[in-house]
């Protein structure tokens, strides 16, 4: 279990990019401008979003797709509020080859950035294949895309911190009952609808899209760690008491377990460990001042994990003397591990309701070249995969002054640490390709922190 647990965290660390969950990541195009694009009516780049934009209301007849043998699109985001970038140079590579003493506040500091619990993210995803095309205005637009998700959430209570800085004094107890643990590699094959239901060029509502996408899911591997029971606890007699309860879960297709445990070939597309149905359903609207609205769920369904399936209890009650290497050894060794069953499992994909507007700022008031801003509220409804319970809140805007210039984009959000991110790209249309390049924070691009996000995008437009 473990092990899996390593080796499927490593993969969530490679630079691959959907929108699997409210924080992560659709396209570069959204990116820029804070992670909205619910309201944004830009095919490929925002139906993973909201499926009704796949057609837009004015074009007839359509074709666009990407190819990852051409120029691969994909996006990495990560975020932790426990260790920025600074602090993990200082602490680790020391000044001038010399190592570094933690002062006072240096702990403090990192204890502090816990804020109860430290939150770490990365969610990664490479697009294998997207295309969209619309051949009759009566019949609709349709589209299908491939994509590979990878993420890795941790929990990390702010407890842990305090005993290793601190060690522990008599009498004090420290609880991570709070700590936990959950990384996937999911495939997501999408094919969808979307077409004009409403228009009305006199009326208030100008045009209304309904799309939806049904999606078939592949689970290459899944592990995740709950803790129900952890506490470390030093009596009046200077020992140290441990209490300690977790169950674990794991699933991992063959070709994923053979390269885990006999350290095999991994296969470029390996066999799944699950499948599962979902399905996206979007609206997509348009008033008479030019003013967008959308709304859309995603990822509403299941998937089931049935191939090699574990799911093991940890426990530990034991009470050591002293921190020695005789006492520390004794304590690993008392760990528990039992097998509690290999039944399948089925885990809900990140469910997350989104809202937005788009604005044209240029249709309203006089303002040289394309002006829009975009606001969107996303709500994750689980906490699986990069899914939060937090609110996502996202104010964007791009600009392009002429046609021949670039689009420059901008934003403002919330990451799931709480810390605001500043996005920044620029997109390019030039014949029949274009190309967005993006930052979910452009300070980790000024100056490395805690958090880290680039993505890309090519399609061909016909």
């Amino acid at each position: 279990m473990i092990k899996v647990l390593i080796i499927v965290f490593a993969f969530a660390t490679l630079p691959l990019s959907a929108n699997f969950g409210s924080f992560g990541l659709n396209s570069a195009r959204t990116a820029g401008v804070g992670n909205a694009g619910v309201a944004m009516m830009d095919r490929l780049y925002t139906y993973q979003l909201n499926p009704a934009s796949l057609r837009n209301f004015n074009d007839s007849t359509f074709f666009e797709f990407t190819n990852i043998a051409i120029l691969p699109n994909f996006s990495i985001n990560g975020s932790n509020n426990i260790l920025p970038m600074e602090d993990l140079n200082l602490y680790f590579a020391g000044v001038n080859g010399e190592a570094y003493e933690l002062k006072d506040k240096d702990k403090a500091k990192l204890v502090s950035n816990f804020d109860g619990v430290g939150k770490a993210l990365f969610t990664t995803k490479i697009n294998i294949l997207s295309t969209a095309f619309q051949f009759s205005d009566k019949v609709g637009a349709f589209g299908i895309s491939v994509d590979e998700h990878i993420s890795a959430r941790m929990f990390l209570p702010s407890d842990l911190a305090s005993l290793i800085l601190y060690g522990n004094p008599r009498g004090e107890e420290y609880n991570f009952e709070d700590f936990s643990y959950q990384a996937s590699w999911t495939r997501s094959i999408s094919v969808s609808y979307a077409n004009n239901f409403y228009s009305d060029t006199l009326g208030l509502l100008r045009n209304l899209n309904v799309g939806t996408s049904i999606k078939y899911y592949q689970g290459m591997g899944y592990a995740d760690l709950e803790t129900q029971r952890a506490r470390v606890y030093t009596n009046q007699d200077a020992h140290i008491e441990f209490d300690f309860l977790a169950t674990g879960r794991a699933s991992v297709g063959p070709d994923l377990n053979s390269f885990v445990s006999e350290d095999g070939d991994l296969e470029t597309l390996p066999g799944s460990a699950g499948s599962g149905m979902g399905f996206d359903i979007g609206v997509l609207g348009e008033l008479k001042n030019g003013i967008r609205f959308g709304f859309s769920i995603t990822d509403i369904g299941a998937i089931s994990f049935t191939e090699g399936v574990q799911s093991k209890e940890y426990s530990l009650m034991t009470t050591i003397k002293s921190v020695d290497e005789k006492e520390i050894d004794s304590l690993v060794d008392g760990i528990n591990e039992k097998f509690i069953g290999g039944k399948d499992f089925s885990v809900a994909p990140p469910s997350t309701i989104r809202l937005g507007v788009a604005v044209p700022i240029h249709k309203l008031i006089a303002f040289p070249g394309l002006f829009n801003a975009y606001f969107d509220y996303t709500q994750g409804v689980n906490t699986n995969f990069a899914n939060s319970l937090t609110p996502r809140f996202s104010l964007g805007v791009d600009w392009q002054l002429y046609e021949s210039l670039p689009i420059v984009m901008t934003g403002l959000s919330n990451g799931i640490t709480g810390d605001i991110r500043w996005s920044m790209g620029l997109g390019y249309e030039v014949w029949k390709l274009g190309f967005y390049l993006s930052t979910y924070d452009m300070l980790s691009v000024i100056d490395p922190n805690n958090n880290i996000s680039v993505a890309f995008n090519f399609r061909w437009r016909f």
